[in-house]
């Protein structure tokens, strides 16, 4: 008799540095994604981010910083929005906690955050890179120029100054402090990573995705476009209580992108339904994948 333990086609133990992929669909997908929605990163999902790196790279390039001191300001920035993300109740609307909160909550718990302390690159900081949460948004961001290519960030052709000031402004003040204090943080929820959709730099932002300018070199605007509008699409004529789960399958499965009118329109729709279908664990015979779920055109 053979017993074996764990996957026959991976080797046990932790001295396999690589991931195994046995469908070998993964790499695929991440390519697909970078064509059908260049600038959209598939590692975060906090858009305000994108604002903020802006904000820096601004406030840099107005101060002449060096290379250490922009450091130390991105820093205390991210500190400065995940403190008030923490003091602001955004409600169950399923966005995830801000980044470096985690290592934070122990001193916002006590009611206050020492700057000089938590925004330091170490154990015991909220996050121990000397670029904070910058590098997993760096390549998106200079994709859709707001930053130019640059060791550290620098104001791209997109970005928009006096939107990005103004969604954020008072942030830059909370960033010089030595504390803050949770209660006070209250009266700053604007600066929230929740807020920046009804904000000037959420709607810069905004426009920026989904409205791409005319010229060459941002043909591919067009396509995130299409992708963007698809999804709302199917978002505005489902029932969907789980973006992730419940609008792939409707995009892989049914007569949804032949049969209604925006999304037959689109040239991106086949191609997100192969993408999909390969991607999505919902059977054909699902009620949503049949279409069952689906309302009355908007």
């Amino acid at each position: 008799m053979y017993m074996t333990q764990g996957p026959a086609w991976s080797t046990s133990g932790l001295d396999v540095a690589a991931g195994r992929y046995p469908l070998s669909v993964e790499r695929h997908i991440m390519r697909m994604a970078g064509l059908l929605v260049p600038g959209v990163t598939t590692v975060t999902p906090h858009a305000r981010y994108y604002s903020l790196h802006a904000l820096v790279a601004i406030e840099a390039e107005r101060r002449g910083l060096s290379l250490q001191q922009a450091q130390d300001l991105l820093r205390r920035c991210e500190v400065a929005m995940a403190a008030v993300s923490y003091a602001h109740d955004h409600a169950e609307i399923g966005l995830p906690r801000a980044h470096g909160l985690d290592a934070l909550a122990a001193r916002l718990q006590s009611g206050e955050v020492v700057m000089a302390e938590a925004a330091q690159p170490v154990k015991g900081g909220y996050v121990r890179n000397v670029w904070g949460f910058w590098n997993p948004y760096a390549a998106s961001e200079i994709s859709l120029g707001i930053l130019t290519s640059a060791i550290m960030p620098t104001p791209g052709p997109a970005c928009a100054a006096d939107q990005v000031i103004a969604g954020l402004d008072g942030i830059l003040e909370l960033a010089v402090r030595p504390r803050l204090t949770v209660d006070e943080l209250r009266g700053h929820s604007h600066l929230c990573v929740c807020a920046g959709g009804g904000a000037a730099d959420g709607t810069w932002l905004a426009s920026l995705l989904c409205l791409p300018g005319e010229q060459p070199a941002e043909a591919a605007g067009f396509v995130r476009r299409d992708t963007i509008r698809l999804l709302a699409r199917v978002m505005g004529t489902h029932e969907i209580g789980d973006v992730t789960n419940d609008v792939r399958p409707v995009i892989a499965y049914g007569d949804f992108l032949t049969s209604d009118p925006v999304a037959a329109s689109l040239d991106t729709a086949p191609v997100w339904r192969g993408v999909c279908y390969a991607t999505t664990r919902s059977a054909p015979g699902d009620a949503c994948g049949r279409g069952s779920c689906q309302r009355s055109s908007a």
